[in-house]
């Protein structure tokens, strides 16, 4: 890189100038970062429940604003070192163009975070294909150079040219994508203008304040380009092209510091607008509370003891009603005890009317005789009088008589159905049903039988 020729006193009062705007800008910049992270840590953070923690510090936007504007600081130290070396501090200068070019990607990725919602909106999607395209291919360009700019350091004589054109295309690139920015809001905010539709009032903030930060940034695009086509023309900067470039030089300065301002103006009017939603939420909140009636400590306490009291008394009322459930139904139980012992009775008279049987008041379980255990039975029970005799000497009243029985002592193979009348009538003993001292006459049991039967029929 070739020093410029200071070969007037306007061109040296220029360059000491530059080299003062640039020390003032550094320590402004400087003050401004301290400002903001104590923005971020004490205001704004509290301000939404956060910890200070650095994942909710250093967020998308917050990081992208912050290397901004480190970047820009960094610029304007490099470029003060370099303005009073009288441009021959090769590592200054490649400082200065690296922080440019990190400055451009800062600046243009966190615009674009910003307004993805309104560009997405305002525009076709080939179209916002096309510009997402140019805006991962400018860190390629931005930064591309820095190599070029190393290599100045080792070879004073290398032909900065080509870092320039690198430079150059950059520039072109992010000025693209700035004129594409102020289309997409001048869109959004017409749309509002002309009450075409609701529009968000945060995106409303987002699109006011990026068309002014992207008209800034065009303009110190045009200023940068100014100086470094001065510099593509003539590198030893004499005359009046060195005039030119110091003053295009001395006002880039300005225009870094309008655009990172813009933004900032941003991020503070998008934090007022959130606390003007939870201002107006919480009051609305605070509005209806007032509207319902909160009851005193006395009388939350009367109520208590009110529901302890119904409580009480509920339980007490529930008790009698299960004790008066449960004497009504013992008294069921009792008086459906006395009634089948009548009728149990009653059958008993019915049996013994003729007074030749006598049935004992309480007929007891026994075990069969070895006799019935002996022979085998083909009936198990008998039909006395209008009663049932079982084996076990249970009583029971019957009515009818089955039709037909088999006769399971015939030796023809199928068995044969005998009536009534047909089948034989084993003959049995009071023995054999459990009764003692009871003398029972087959002729009894067989007129019995037959009684039966003609009453069944």
């Amino acid at each position: 890189m070739d020093s410029p020729i200071l070969d007037s006193s306007l061109n040296l009062i220029l360059s000491e100038a530059n080299s003062i705007i640039d020390g003032l800008l550094a320590i402004l910049n400087a003050i401004a970062i301290y400002w903001l992270i104590h923005f971020i840590i004490n205001v704004e953070l509290p301000s939404k429940r956060l910890e200070p923690s650095f994942k909710n510090i250093f967020t998308v936007f917050n990081a992208l604003l912050l290397g901004m504007w480190l970047c820009i600081f960094v610029f304007h130290v490099s470029c003060g070192v370099l303005e009073y070396s009288a441009y021959r501090n090769i590592p200054a200068f490649a400082c200065t163009w690296v922080s440019f070019g990190l400055i451009q990607t800062c600046y243009v990725w966190y615009s674009w975070s910003r307004s993805e919602q309104i560009l997405k909106k305002r525009t076709r999607p080939l179209t916002l294909r096309l510009f997402k395209s140019l805006l991962l291919l400018l860190p390629f360009l931005s930064l591309g150079a820095i190599y070029d700019a190393f290599k100045m350091v080792h070879n004073p004589t290398y032909d900065s040219r080509i870092y320039l054109t690198l430079a150059i295309a950059s520039g072109i690139i992010t000025s693209s994508l700035d004129f594409f920015f102020v289309w997409s809001f001048s869109n959004h905010m017409r749309a509002g203008e002309d009450d075409t539709q609701v529009l968000d009032i945060s995106l409303n903030i987002i699109a006011k304040f990026g068309y002014r930060s992207a008209s800034v940034c065009m303009l110190t695009l045009f200023l940068f380009l100014g100086a470094f086509i001065c510099l593509y023309i003539q590198p030893q900067l004499q005359g009046t092209i060195a005039t030119v470039y110091f003053v295009f030089w001395g006002l880039k300065g300005f225009g870094l510091a309008g655009m990172v301002y813009t933004c900032v103006s941003m991020k503070m009017a998008l934090f007022k607008q959130a606390n003007i939603v939870r201002q107006s939420v919480k009051e609305g909140i605070d509005q209806q509370l007032s509207r319902i009636k909160i009851p005193s400590l006395e009388s939350l306490n009367k109520a208590t003891s009110r529901s302890q009291g119904l409580g009480d008394s509920g339980s007490g009322s529930s008790f009698n009603l299960i004790s008066s459930e449960r004497k009504k139904s013992m008294k069921s139980i009792k008086k459906g005890s006395s009634g089948s012992l009548q009728k149990s009775k009653s059958m008993a008279d019915v049996l013994v009317s003729n007074n030749s049987i006598k049935i004992p008041p309480s007929p007891r379980m026994r075990k069969p005789s070895s006799v019935l255990s002996q022979r085998p039975i083909s009936f198990n029970e008998v039909n006395v009088g209008s009663a049932k005799m079982s084996r076990t000497g249970s009583i029971a009243s019957t009515r009818t008589r089955p039709k037909s029985l088999i006769n399971i002592e015939s030796d023809s193979p199928e068995p044969t159905f005998l009536t009534e009348k047909e089948a034989p009538l084993p003959k049995r003993n009071a023995s054999d049903f459990g009764l003692k001292d009871v003398k029972v006459e087959a002729t009894d049991l067989e007129s019995g039988v037959q009684s039966g039967g003609d009453e069944s029929n």
